[in-house]
């Protein structure tokens, strides 16, 4: 069975071992079961809840190199369908 290793209401470890040697681990405050948790989880005592998702990074506007490139890139596609 998979067991959560809990310490300050957060799962610090998972592991997989039978129920009379989870019951023997010292120094954790719960060791409960569960497929579901992992390392960083929460434990309210009741459920478990993953952690929150870190924030996605602001996307970096593109540099003057890489607008003019765009434009040509653009203008030279505009000029080949005309020439078709």
């Amino acid at each position: 069975m998979r067991y959560a290793l809990i310490q300050d209401d957060t799962v610090v470890n998972v592991i997989e071992a039978e129920a009379w040697f989870a019951d023997t681990l010292e120094g954790y405050d719960d060791v409960i079961a569960s497929d579901e948790a992992g390392i960083g989880w929460t434990w309210d005592g009741d459920e478990f809840a993953p952690p929150p998702q870190p924030p996605q990074p602001e996307p970096t506007p593109p540099t003057q190199e890489e607008l003019l490139r765009q434009s040509a890139n653009e203008f030279l596609v505009g000029l080949a369908g005309a020439i078709k």
